[in-house]
């Protein structure tokens, strides 16, 4: 009877120890069976104590019915990235290995009802799509499995920034001017059409007028094509004409391309004769005479003459005041011909055919020597003149003269 009471007991003291094994544990104190000493104080602590116990920590990681896991924590957890915790009251770990007697042990779902949290290392081991989370207490080294989930999806590659766009480059300008020599007062078109931008379009063109003192007299933007301003020029000299571009994009270009002069004339200038006139009567003059020219264009010019014709020699003739009005063609840059009238103003003896009143026809031919049209010039002219009423007798009446004609 005692024997099979005995045996009764050992049997539920063996069931009791088996359920006691599978059951759960509630920590409240560290140390007092550690997996590694001494306490770990850094991370390069615990890489040491897990190349030290490689035995160890196979053999543990067998009781726990992990085997498998041993493989892929030799091969990940010198690479893993490793992190200082706090473990604290009422957290749970799946098991934790320790040492007793020399052996490894396993105790299974670990529960902390420490009156502290306890600092720990954390790291994660990644096999067949799960992810393993482990803990190791600093004070006692033992490996505890923290918690068991799906490993999670790999975070995408942010993808990269689109590239800045390149930067934009400045637009081309060209510019004509037509014409570039003209009367003060007319019009010059300016012509930015030829403009391009390389990569993109000309938004606007801005054109300046200077005059030959720097200053701006005019000043236009055409913002559509063609890009064509027409501006009066307003005084005679030397005027800059600038295009300035702007593309789509804001930015602005000019260039040497883009400035071209241009030269405005006076269209009259005051001119002044003197010259020597002979009569075959016979009579000698000196011509005196002042005007003004006026242009109506770089051919075409028409003179107003007024002054004297006083009598050098001979007395077959009287000296006479003159007025006179010449159209006159101009060609090959500096010659020149006119026809005009004129008026002959004499007090002499009215029955005389040589000294009488009369209204001529003139002929001008001549040459500019020096300096150019519409500024201070010279000429050398010849001239013949011959009242309407004397052609039959232009050989006796006529006067045929010489002279330097001044232009200022």
């Amino acid at each position: 009877m005692k024997t099979r009471i005995a045996l009764f007991s050992m049997i539920g003291m063996l069931i009791v120890g088996v359920a006691a094994a599978g059951a759960a544990t509630t920590l409240k104190r560290l140390g007092r069976h550690p997996f590694y000493k001494p306490p770990l104080t850094s991370v390069a602590d615990l890489q040491k104590m897990v190349a030290e116990r490689q035995a160890d920590l196979s053999h543990g990681f067998a009781k726990a019915g992990e085997p498998a896991l041993f493989k892929a924590f030799q091969e990940q957890f010198p690479k893993a990235a490793i992190t200082a915790v706090k473990f604290g009251y009422g957290e749970t770990m799946r098991w934790m290995l320790f040492k007793r007697g020399g052996k490894v042990r396993v105790l299974r779902d670990v529960t902390w009802h420490g009156k502290d949290p306890f600092d720990a290392f954390q790291f994660s081991i990644d096999m067949d799509g799960r992810r393993y989370v482990f803990v190791v207490p600093l004070r006692c080294g033992n490996l505890g499995l923290k918690e068991v989930g799906a490993t999670p999806a790999p975070e995408k590659a942010a993808a990269p920034p689109p590239p800045p766009p390149p930067p934009n480059q400045d637009p081309q300008c060209m510019l004509s001017v037509t014409p570039q020599r003209l009367f003060s007062g007319q019009q010059v078109t300016a012509d930015a059409g030829g403009s391009s931008d390389p990569d993109g379009s000309i938004a606007a063109v801005k054109f300046t007028l200077i005059d030959p003192d720097g200053n701006t007299v005019d000043e236009k933007t055409v913002a559509a094509p063609p890009f064509v301003q027409q501006m009066t020029v307003p005084g005679s000299g030397n005027y800059r004409l600038v295009a300035t571009v702007t593309d789509d994009k804001g930015a602005s270009a000019t260039s040497a391309q883009c400035e071209q002069q241009v030269t405005a004339v006076r269209r009259g200038q005051f001119i002044g004769d003197v010259g020597f006139f002979r009569q075959y009567d016979p009579q000698n003059y000196l011509a005196v005479r002042v005007g003004y020219e006026y242009y109506l264009n770089e051919s075409f010019s028409l003179l107003g003459l007024v002054g004297g014709f006083p009598t050098l020699t001979g007395n077959d003739g009287a000296g006479a005041f003159t007025f006179d009005a010449l159209a006159n063609y101009h060609f090959a840059q500096r010659f020149f011909v006119g026809l005009g009238v004129g008026g002959w103003i004499t007090n002499g003896d009215q029955d005389l055919d040589a000294e009488d009143s009369q209204a001529d026809l003139i002929l001008d031919l001549g040459v500019r020597v020096y300096g150019e049209p519409h500024t201070f010039n010279t000429s050398i002219y010849f001239e013949a003149r011959s009242a309407f009423d004397e052609f039959d007798d232009i050989d006796k009446y006529g006067r045929f003269g010489v002279g330097l004609r001044l232009g200022f």
